[in-house]
């Protein structure tokens, strides 16, 4: 496995502010971690959860985008907030329920968007 060496010290300094014990633990955390998160990629039929994702405000056409990405996919969204973290950032929670691969897509065009600093789906069964 090869990495970044930026991105190696930085896992060491929050693995250690963590409370980890040595680099091969952090690892091992942080892939359960991964995998725990993302197994909802493997399901089919009815999931519910949210969907929540950062982004920069000010990018052009940002908000059109999003606001037309969830309407596409209304048949899944039970409702969503929108909060105002700095003055160029945002943070919108997605309630979702229905099929997951309509979770998905959804999903997938989210990220997409130029703008979208981060996106994180937490799914349960």
């Amino acid at each position: 496995m090869s990495l970044p060496l930026d991105l190696i010290a930085a896992f060491d300094v929050i693995s250690k502010k963590a409370g980890q014990r040595n680099r091969s633990n952090a690892i091992a955390a942080a892939m359960r971690d991964y995998v725990t998160s993302n197994k909802w990629i493997k399901e089919s039929g009815k999931v519910s959860g949210a969907i929540v994702l950062t982004y920069d405000h000010d990018a052009r056409g940002i908000n059109d985008a999003l606001t037309e990405a969830q309407h596409v996919a209304g048949e899944v969204i039970s409702a969503s907030m929108h909060v105002h973290l700095e003055e160029h950032t945002c943070l919108e929670m997605i309630a979702v329920k229905g099929e997951a691969e309509e979770v998905k897509k959804l999903a997938n065009e989210l990220n997409k968007i130029k703008g979208v600093l981060g996106l994180k789906v937490i799914i349960s069964k």
